[in-house]
């Protein structure tokens, strides 16, 4: 019937139009463009790669290949290159429901090709499930939310929770300190290295765990940040533990890699079904640093800035870029703190950051403060010239209220470094309007 169908196609002018010859190496869709035109295959062998890895072949007629980035308006989850000569319909997106329409038989290709991965997926994700599950240490996975979507038996036992009372919910819950693991995510985002750190783990049934927890990031083959995996064991009896670090992760290192082809497998087939992924846990990762940092200036700064200490200002920032942001580059170029009259009375410039920056001294209230609706931050769009920009330099910076009490008594601008935010993140300035912070 599929042959038929294909035998109709090619004899319809309009439809023959679209028909493409290939040879062997060349490359029919690239993994991340922007297209969700529609492939079917009419005659040879394709490969389907996610990154460097090769996935798939697919070499039966009347193949569907493009579906999930035409179905979600995303973009393109893996790269398509010819394997042999052939030959292939490419259905411009503004044609595909007509030409639907038209075959339903090939309509009918996308759902089972759905289903076929759904079903690999699941016997991939139980076999793994299995294996985990006879892991020594407790394992945590959470996805780009920050929201926990697997964890084996040993994490039930140590946290005391079960799978139904944690199930994405946020990781946070787990601990005892928000705050204390606020600053451990953010020191494992801002190095995007593996860290360890031990935690305060309140046990519903046996009270406080100090559970030592290493943390590493996930990635997809195109690097954006998938979810974090937390390996945690019980260190209440021997804590502190400085001595046996060493030994104590020589197996959670193997874990971790283990974890990764968890992830692996499962990227293999879904890829960045969102589109947005990268976006939706930088929106959620990038607002959880931003809060916590806004928290603890805020908390430092508010006695200092009523008094107008200017003296106390400087020491607090310049504890705060060097003990907490490392001095280094991130995702500020600098931070500043205004008076309730918006005149500069401490700043300090992240180390590596070139270009303009602020001074004490300068006034910031011919500056346009932006509102963000049902947000506590405000965006600012400023110029700022030196010797390599005469003409002015855009920037972008975020304000907070600093309050004392219901008083307004300054602010706290974070100039935000937009080239990190869009190579690391892949966020820009409308991301950050996005944002929605509450009063603290």
């Amino acid at each position: 019937m599929l042959r038929k169908t294909i035998e109709k196609i090619l004899a319809d002018p309009k439809y023959r139009n679209f028909l493409v010859e290939f040879s062997p190496g060349d490359v029919l869709c690239v993994e991340g463009e922007k297209s969700q035109d529609l492939c079917i295959l009419i005659s040879g062998v394709l490969e389907v790669f996610r990154g460097q890895d090769k996935i798939q072949e697919i070499d039966q007629i009347g193949s569907v290949i493009g579906e999930i980035s035409f179905l979600l308006g995303v973009e393109r989850t893996a790269t398509v290159k010819t394997k042999t000569r052939g030959r292939s319909l490419i259905i411009p997106r503004e044609e595909v429901g007509e030409f639907l329409e038209k075959f339903p038989a090939i309509l009918w290709q996308i759902p089972r090709a759905l289903a076929q991965k759904v079903e690999e997926v699941s016997h991939v994700l139980y076999g793994m499930k299995q294996l985990c599950d006879q892991l020594p240490d407790a394992v945590v996975i959470t996805d780009a939310e920050g929201k926990i979507i697997a964890w084996n038996k040993k994490a039930e036992a140590l946290y005391g929770r079960k799978w139904d009372q944690m199930h994405h919910k946020p990781a946070e819950h787990i601990y005892e300190s928000r705050e204390e693991f606020l600053n451990f995510l953010n020191l494992v985002l801002r190095s995007e290295q593996a860290q360890e750190k031990v935690l305060k783990v309140k046990h519903p049934e046996e009270g406080v765990r100090y559970v030592s927890t290493r943390a590493s990031l996930l990635f997809d083959s195109q690097q954006n940040l998938q979810g974090v995996v937390f390996v945690g064991r019980d260190v209440s009896k021997s804590f502190p533990m400085k001595a046996r670090r060493a030994r104590l992760w020589a197996l959670p290192f193997a874990v971790l890699g283990l974890i990764g082809v968890f992830f692996a497998f499962y990227y293999l087939y879904f890829g960045n079904t969102k589109g947005k992924t990268r976006t939706l846990s930088a929106n959620v990762f990038l607002g959880e640093l931003i809060e916590r940092d806004r928290y603890l200036l805020e908390s430092l700064l508010v006695e200092p800035v009523s008094g107008k200490d200017e003296e106390a200002i400087k020491s607090c920032l310049e504890d705060f870029v060097s003990k907490q942001l490392k001095g280094k580059r991130g995702i500020y170029r600098g931070i500043a703190v205004l008076d309730r009259a918006k005149r500069v009375i401490g700043a300090e410039t992240l180390e590596g950051q070139h270009g303009p920056g602020v001074s004490v001294g300068i006034s910031y209230s011919s500056i346009d403060f932006e509102k963000i609706p049902g947000s506590e931050h405000y965006i600012l769009t400023v110029y700022r010239t030196d010797a390599e920009h005469p003409m002015g330099r855009k920037g972008t910076e975020m304000a907070f209220r600093i309050r004392r009490g219901a008083r307004t008594v300054g602010w706290i601008i974070f100039q935000m470094d937009m080239e990190f935010l869009k190579k690391h993140y892949n966020i820009g300035e409308k991301a950050l309007r996005a944002f929605r912070f509450n009063a603290l």
